[in-house]
C-alpha cells in the first residue's frame, strides 16, 4: 500500500512560490492541494516536511485520501496554532479533494475520518454531524484484492442517475412529485419520496437508468431503519418486513436475541450489499459468494464498499 514498497517515486518536494499540482494521478497532489486549500482561505502554513505512510491497501474503497487530508489538514493545524474544529479540518480536506483536484467525491470519507466514531452526516449544508451509540460486536476489514478508483466509478454512476431524472421529469408527472425531483442527484429531496408513488414512472423508465435510482431510494430507507435502531426508538415490524425483505418470522428471530440492535444493522448492511450488487452494478459474482460464504461463517453482516473491501460485522462471542 505504499509508493517506496512498490518500488515507485514516493518523494514530493514543492515552494509556496510555485505551488501547482503535477497531475497524472501523482500521490504528491493531495498534500500539495491541502496546503493550496489553507491559503485559499488565508492561512499561512509553516514550511514543513511530512512523513507519510500506510498498511491500507491503495483504492481499495476505505477512504484513505480523505483519511490521509484529515489527518494532514490536523497535522497543519496543530503545527501553526490556527484552532480549527474537527468540522473545519472535514471541509478543507474536501475542498482540497473535490475542488482543487477535481476528484469527484462526497464529504462522507473525509467527515468520518475528522469526527470518528458511527456518524450521521448530512450531505448538504449546513452538513450537520450526529454522533450515534456504539454498537457491540467486533469490525472486521477483508480486503478482497479487486481494485478500482472512485474517480473512475462514481462519476459514471452518478450520471445515469442524473440521465433517470431528467427522463422522469420529461414524463408528465404530478406536481406533488416533480417538486421533490431534480435534474442532478444532489437537488433531489430523497427523503421526501415515497417508492411506491414513484413506481409507475420507474416501471416506464426501465433498465439501468431505474436501477439506479431504486438503489438510491432503497438504501436511503434502509439506513432511516438502521439509525432509528441505533438511536433506540421504536421500529415497526412491518417495516422492516418491506425495507429489507425479511419473513415475519426472521424479524422476530433477530429482535429477540441478546444482540438484537447489532443483529438489525448487521442485515441492513448485507441487505444494502445486495442492494448494490442488484441495482448498482458494483458487484462480481465472486463477491456475491463471498459475502454468502460469510454469512454463513457467522458473520452479522457484510457490506461491500465499491467491491475492493468488505466490512463485516461479528459476535463478540466470535
Amino acid at each position: 500500500g505504499n509508493l517506496r514498497d512498490e518500488g515507485l517515486d514516493y518523494v514530493d518536494k514543492f515552494q509556496p512560490s510555485d505551488l501547482g499540482l503535477r497531475g497524472n494521478k501523482w500521490f504528491g497532489d493531495y498534500v500539495r492541494a491541502l496546503v493550496l486549500t489553507f491559503r485559499r482561505h488565508g492561512y499561512y502554513v509553516k514550511p514543513f516536511r511530512a512523513w507519510i505512510r500506510s498498511s491500507v491497501p491503495i483504492a481499495s474503497g476505505l477512504g484513505s485520501s480523505g483519511t490521509l487530508l484529515v489527518a494532514l489538514a490536523s497535522a497543519i493545524n496543530t503545527l501553526n496554532r490556527l484552532g480549527l474544529d474537527r468540522k473545519e479540518l472535514a471541509e478543507l480536506a474536501y475542498e482540497a479533494e473535490h475542488d482543487v483536484m477535481g476528484i469527484p467525491c462526497g464529504r462522507l470519507d473525509q467527515y468520518a475520518a475528522a469526527f470518528g466514531n458511527i456518524v450521521r452526516i448530512e450531505t448538504k449544508p449546513p452538513y450537520n454531524v450526529e454522533i450515534l451509540p456504539r454498537l457491540g460486536g467486533v469490525f472486521l476489514v477483508l480486503d478482497t484484492g479487486i481494485r478500482h478508483s472512485t474517480a473512475d466509478i462514481h462519476p459514471r454512476l452518478q450520471a445515469e442517475i442524473d440521465e433517470g431524472l431528467r427522463e422522469l421529469l420529461s414524463m408528465d408527472l404530478p406536481d406533488r412529485i416533480r417538486s421533490k425531483l431534480g435534474n442532478h442527484y444532489w437537488e433531489v429531496r430523497w427523503d421526501e419520496i415515497d417508492e411506491q408513488e414513484l413506481r409507475p414512472y420507474l416501471d416506464k423508465l426501465g433498465g439501468v437508468l431505474r436501477d439506479r435510482i431504486l438503489y438510491t431510494l432503497r438504501a436511503n430507507e434502509s439506513t432511516k431503519l438502521a439509525l432509528k435502531v441505533m438511536r433506540g426508538e421504536a421500529v415497526d415490524m412491518e417495516l422492516i418486513e418491506h425495507v429489507l425483505e425479511m419473513a415475519r418470522a426472521e424479524v422476530e428471530g433477530v429482535l429477540s436475541s441478546y444482540e438484537w440492535r447489532e443483529g438489525m444493522v448487521g442485515r441492513v448492511m448485507t441487505h444494502q450489499h445486495m442492494l448494490l450488487s442488484r441495482y448498482y452494478g458494483v458487484s462480481l459474482p465472486v463477491i456475491d459468494e463471498l459475502v454468502d460464504f460469510l454469512v454463513s461463517e457467522g458473520a452479522v453482516s457484510v457490506f461491500m464498499i465499491i467491491c475492493s473491501t468488505h466490512f463485516l460485522l461479528m459476535p463478540e462471542s466470535s
